[in-house]
This record gives C-alpha cells, structure tokens and sequence, in this order.
C-alpha cells in the first residue's frame, strides 16, 4: 500500500496495533501529549474501544454535533487510534472495521493508515520475561521457579506461552489477553525444558494462526515494521503520515536498561548469549508460528535493515 499518500483535506487516521516489547512506546512517546493537533486514543479494554470506535464511525460519516465535536476536519488534524491489549479487539476481530474505516475515509477525504510492529521472537520473549518477571518483580505478573536459574525458570516459561506475539493479533472476540507469565512456572511439575515436547502453546498459537494473522496483515493494514528497523522504516513513514510528526524523535530503548549484573554478582535480567545453542534451537521450534509470521511481515512489507533478511530462521 502507498505510504506516501498526498496531504488529505480532511484530517489523518491512524490506527496502531501495539505488541509489548516491540517499541510500540517508543512511538507514543512521540505522539500522546506531544504534539499539536493529534487526539491520540489509547485502549486495552472493550469499552473504551467501542466507545472510541463508534466516534470514529460517527466523525467518517459526518455525524458529528456540538455535543460530539470533531475529532478531524483540518488537514493538520490527526486522530491516532491506539490498540494495545486486555480485552481491546485483536486485529483478526478488528480487520473489517479497518476496511470500512479506509473505505468511508477515502469518501470523506481523510487519510487512512493502519500499521504494527513485530519483533524478532526471541528477542521479543526475552524482553517481556525481563520487564514482568524480574524488572516489575510482581506476583500477579509472574512468579519464578524456586530454585531454578533464570534460563530454566525462562525455558519451563515458555513452554506454556510460546508464540505471544501471534496470540496478540489473533485472541478471539474480546478475550482478555492474560498477563504472559502469569501463574506460567508450577513447581510441583519438574520437567526439563530441553528434553519436553513442544506440544503446549498460547490460546492462539499454531501455524494456522500465524498464516491468519499474515493475511489479515496484508489485507487490513498499510505497514508492520520491526523493532530492530524502527528508526529506519517506521519512523520515517510515521513522519510523513502525521503532518505534525517531529523529524527528531524522542529515544527510548526496548527492554531493560543498566546493567545485566545485580548488586550481588548474580543476572539480573537474562540475555540471549546465557543460552546454548541447543536451548535456541528448542525455542525457535517452540516459536515457530511466531518465527513465520515475523518472516512473512518483514519480507511482504519490506525492510530497510539488512540484518532482518539475513537472520537464520530455524523451525
């Protein structure tokens, strides 16, 4: 789809579809509270959703009154519809509004764009493991083998949620997406992560669903960027949908910040060089409905990163 689209007379509509721990804040960081003339919507329940779904509609057909002033109506005016998780609707639910949305913007002359980012799987995993089980160090967020390394807590993890990134875009009808290490390590079940089958996987999870989420991607949205390219791909685009997008945007890492090491000598967080080849090879096995939805995306979509097209995906 073009991302270049001349200046639209009537205002800009984006709808964002942000995966945890893909550099989806990074982007809000650069839009909510920050810049003139954009109403930037934020959404992880179903009521707000509806609620700000329905505006839209009324807004694209021209239904707007004094008690719903417009959210569009100038070309500098952009409405940023941010989709993020808990009961928010997936893109799988989400796609037909998408279209009539395009549709009905197209009519009314607003400039439509609908976008996502993926990460690299593992990195991906690594990430959420680093900032709910031991950067937050909450309970209700996940509760850690005893006894176990953080490889073997992180391995027994993700055998119960395994392809977190596919489930994100394909959970059903209002769903709520459940904290991804919530209640993940049982210790009365002492297995070994490297010698189990891969057999257990998310809600959502299988190959079928990622080959789902892929054609919706194509069908529905404009652009998914990666993580690894964002400065590269999506920003620049991001700047010449939004009229008002800064050229210089805020910098704000993905993960952990500090160092890896705890006060004590102990990780405290892990890394992808704490594992062994073999433990990568079970995890791209585990993760392959993730694995082929990220090389889907990045291929059809395009990158400007060639390290993306050189990664070894391993199945």
């Amino acid at each position: 789809m073009d991302h270049a689209t001349p200046l639209a007379p009537n205002g800009t509509l984006v709808v964002f579809f942000h995966l945890g721990k893909t550099g989806g804040t990074t982007v809000k960081k650069n839009l909510d509270h920050n810049l003139p003339n954009v109403r930037y919507m934020f959404h992880v329940s179903k009521k707000t959703s509806l609620t700000n779904a329905e505006k839209v509609y009324r807004e694209l057909r021209g239904e707007a009154t004094n008690q719903t002033p417009r959210l569009l109506g100038a070309p500098r005016k952009t409405v940023f519809f941010e989709i993020h998780a808990g009961t928010a609707p997936s893109l799988l639910v989400m796609k037909e509004t998408l279209n009539s949305w395009r549709k009905l913007s197209k009519e009314v002359g607003v400039r439509f764009f609908a976008f996502s980012i993926l990460r690299e799987p593992l990195s991906q995993a690594i990430s959420h493991f680093n900032d709910h089980c031991l950067e937050r160090k909450n309970p209700q967020n996940c509760q850690l083998w005893k006894n176990k390394t953080l490889v073997e807590s992180f391995l027994l993890g993700k055998e119960r949620v395994n392809n977190f990134q596919t489930e994100f875009f394909a959970r059903p009808n209002y769903t709520p997406n459940p904290r991804p290490y919530r209640h993940m390590y049982d210790d009365t079940k002492d297995t070994t992560a490297a010698n189990a089958p891969a057999s257990r996987s998310s809600t959502r999870g299988s190959l079928e669903d990622a080959q789902e989420v892929f054609a919706a991607m194509v069908d529905s949205l404009d652009w998914v960027g990666t993580t690894e390219c964002l400065a590269e791909d999506t920003f620049p685009i991001l700047q010449n949908m939004v009229p008002s997008h800064p050229k210089e945007v805020v910098k704000h890492n993905v993960g952990l910040h500090g160092s890896s090491k705890g006060g004590g000598g102990e990780p405290s967080s892990l890394t992808k060089d704490m594992l062994s080849k073999s433990q990568i090879d079970y995890l791209h096995k585990l993760m392959r409905p993730d694995y082929e939805l990220y090389h889907n995306a990045t291929h059809h979509f395009g990158s400007k990163c060639p390290s993306v097209f050189q990664m070894e995906y391993k199945y």
